[in-house]
C-alpha cells in the first residue's frame, strides 16, 4: 500500500510538472509583451511633458537678416525624463532591473537627441532682411517642422539604436527570444512615433529681434538685422 501511494505522488507530480508554464523560472512572452506595450504608454506620456515646455534657448540662437541659427542644446525644455518608465514597469511586476534599465536607456536616447539639436541657417524671419527701423521688435518665426532641426543624436532614437542599447542594458535579463522580442517591438514603435512627431509637430512663436546698425535714413531707410537673438516658442503638437 504504501508503495502505491508513492508511485501515486509521483505520477500526480508528473502530471503538475507537465501542466506548469512554461516561464515558471522567468517572464513569459506575455509578460515582456505586456511590459513593452506599457513602457511605450509610459514614454509618450514622458514626451508630452517634455514638449509642453520646449524652447528656445537665446543663449544659442542668432539671427542674422532672415536666417535663425542655433548651436548644439538650442531645443530645451524644463522637463527632464526621470522614473515614468520604470515606475510603471515595476507596478506590473516587472523585475527591478528590468524596469530601471528601460527607463534610463529611453531617457538618455532623448537626451542625446535633445543636447545635440541644432538649428541649421532657417529662414525664419523674412522682414529682417531690410527692416525699417533701427531695431527689429520681437517677431515669430515661421512655423518650422521640428525636424528641420537637425541633430546628429537623433540615430539614438532609431530602432536599431533603441534595441541595442536596452537589450545591452538588460544584460542577462534580456537574452530570452521573448524579451528581445518585446525589446525590438518598443524600438520599433517608438522610432516610429517619434519620425512622425518631428514632422508633424511645428516649432513656432519662436521671437527673433535685433539691432539694424545700418538703418540710416534718409540714405539707408532700411536694413538688415545683425547679432540679433530668438527666444521661447511653443510645439504645436505635444504627443507622441
Amino acid at each position: 500500500m504504501i508503495g502505491w501511494s508513492v508511485r501515486a505522488a509521483f505520477a500526480t507530480l508528473s502530471i503538475v510538472a507537465a501542466v506548469l508554464p512554461a516561464h515558471a523560472d522567468g517572464p513569459s512572452a506575455a509578460d515582456w509583451n505586456k511590459w513593452s506595450q506599457a513602457a511605450v504608454d509610459a514614454a509618450r506620456h514622458e514626451v508630452s511633458l517634455w514638449a509642453a515646455t520646449a524652447r528656445i534657448d537665446p543663449a544659442r540662437c542668432k539671427v542674422n537678416a532672415v536666417t535663425a541659427t542655433g548651436s548644439p542644446g538650442v531645443l530645451k525644455s524644463g522637463y527632464k525624463f526621470g522614473s515614468v518608465i520604470r515606475d510603471k514597469l515595476v507596478s506590473l511586476n516587472a523585475p527591478g532591473p528590468v524596469a530601471a534599465a528601460w527607463g534610463q536607456v529611453f531617457a538618455e536616447a532623448w537626451q542625446t537627441w535633445e543636447s545635440n539639436v541644432t538649428i541649421p541657417n532657417l529662414p525664419w524671419y523674412p522682414a529682417f532682411t531690410a527692416f525699417p527701423g533701427p531695431q527689429a521688435p520681437p517677431t515669430p518665426n515661421v512655423p518650422t517642422p521640428l525636424d528641420k532641426l537637425t541633430s546628429p543624436g537623433r540615430t539614438a532614437m532609431k530602432e536599431a539604436g533603441l534595441t541595442q542599447s536596452i537589450t545591452a542594458r538588460l544584460g542577462s535579463h534580456g537574452q530570452s527570444s521573448a524579451a528581445k522580442n518585446a525589446v525590438k517591438a518598443f524600438a520599433s514603435d517608438m522610432s516610429k512615433r517619434f519620425s512622425v512627431f518631428l514632422g508633424q509637430a511645428l516649432i513656432m512663436n519662436v521671437l527673433g529681434s535685433g539691432p539694424v546698425p545700418s538703418f540710416k535714413p534718409p540714405q539707408a531707410p532700411a536694413g538688415a538685422v545683425v547679432n540679433g537673438s530668438c527666444l521661447g516658442g511653443q510645439l504645436s503638437k505635444k504627443s507622441m
